[in-house]
């Protein structure tokens, strides 16, 4: 990371600090390698573009989670990587 030095304070002094510790760059989010949805009433995963036939549905029922929950699940929920699968699916079937 090529660092870049800013001016904090201007007249007798200047101070510098490095940009990337107080302002750091806008990154793009990696696509999401999962997505769970509503699927029949059953928490499916999606793979990334997919809208068809999910590659897997739990046995989690969306009706028995909280509003919030469902919501999201309407919208689909991203997961970035199986480990982040694995927490959301824990965290819903709790």
């Amino acid at each position: 990371m090529r660092k870049r030095w800013i001016p904090l304070l201007g007249g007798g002094g200047v101070l510098l600090l490095a940009a990337a510790l107080l302002l750091p760059g806008r990154r793009t989010p990696p696509p999401a390698e999962y997505r769970l949805a509503d699927y029949g009433g059953r928490v499916a995963v999606y793979g990334p573009g997919e809208s068809g036939a999910p590659r897997r549905v739990t046995p989690i029922c969306v009706q028995l989670l909280p509003a919030a929950d469902r919501a999201q699940l309407r919208e689909g929920i991203p997961a970035r990587d199986g480990r982040e699968l694995a927490m959301l699916l824990e965290d819903l079937g709790s």
